[in-house]
């Protein structure tokens, strides 16, 4: 009896060595040790990039986010990386290469990821508010690995949303003939918001100061600002002909000849002969 019992305890002292050293060398995934079981060493990161140079409110963008396993570890469990978006950027659609993702939890599920290895995905967004809006992501560490690098285990992007363009015309103008050919008429436009302060303003067919033909014009006042954003107005300016007119002034003297101390009497008629 005593010599079984020595001999089971000899084999399982021998089977534990012969585990650690295989272990040592890599010939068994580190999880499987003499003595029971530990944590698989891997380094889960993610990355995120916005795509565009320039965006406005009421625009669409489109951020990318990465997965990596820098190792040594393979990860043969589903690895969670969950979204926050602003409330200013409103969810839109997602395109996911690897994976799933549910837009009402925001979770990006990835199935498996080998060490060494990279998958990513990207959201489409819609800038609602201006201002700086983030969006930022994290990955959670499946059971059974340790993370030698958590500080690469969250990432985040911040866009600044600009205003949106808007656009103001005046009311319609009504001029008089002060030209041969109809009024010079003046107005202003005026636009605002957008990526750069003022945008420049395009009207037509005919710019402010120009001579305007008889009749109604429709102007078309437009803005466009680096980020492609546009606003857009009208108003009419119709040119009266000038009224017609004959005017002359007839002046006449009650005395045609006069000393000096005599009283002369000057008429003067205005008169209008139409039509």
């Amino acid at each position: 009896m005593n010599d079984k019992s020595n001999g089971n305890s000899l084999l399982k002292t021998r089977i534990a060595w012969l585990l650690l050293i295989l272990t040592s060398f890599g010939l068994l995934p580190s999880r499987v040790v003499a003595g029971g079981t530990r944590s698989e060493p891997v380094d889960l990161g993610v990355g995120i990039s916005a795509v565009t140079s320039c965006l406005d409110a009421g625009q669409i963008m489109t951020f990318a986010w990465s997965l990596t396993n820098a190792g040594p570890s393979n990860v043969t469990s589903s690895i969670s990386v969950t979204n926050f978006l602003s409330s200013g950027l409103v969810y839109v659609s997602s395109s996911v290469p690897i994976g799933s993702y549910s837009p009402s939890s925001g979770v990006w599920t990835v199935p498996e990821l080998a060490a060494s290895a990279e998958v990513s995905m990207a959201i489409t967004v819609m800038a609602a508010t201006a201002g700086p809006q983030t969006n930022a992501i994290g990955v959670e560490v499946p059971s059974g690995y340790t993370d030698s690098n958590p500080g690469n285990n969250t990432a985040s992007a911040v866009v600044n949303v600009n205003p949106p363009v808007s656009i103001i015309c005046p009311t319609n103008i009504t001029a008089f003939q002060n030209s041969p050919n109809g009024a010079v008429v003046s107005f202003n436009v005026t636009a605002t918001g957008g990526s750069s302060g003022a945008p420049p303003v395009n009207v037509s067919p005919y710019a402010s100061g120009s001579v305007f033909p008889f009749g109604i014009t429709t102007e078309t006042a437009s803005a466009i600002d680096a980020c492609g954003d546009t606003a857009s107005c009208t108003f009419t300016v119709t040119v009266v002909p000038a009224p017609m007119a004959d005017l002359s002034v007839i002046k006449t003297a009650s005395e045609s000849q006069a000393t000096v101390g005599d009283l002369v009497t000057f008429t003067i008629v205005a008169s209008n002969a139409g039509p």
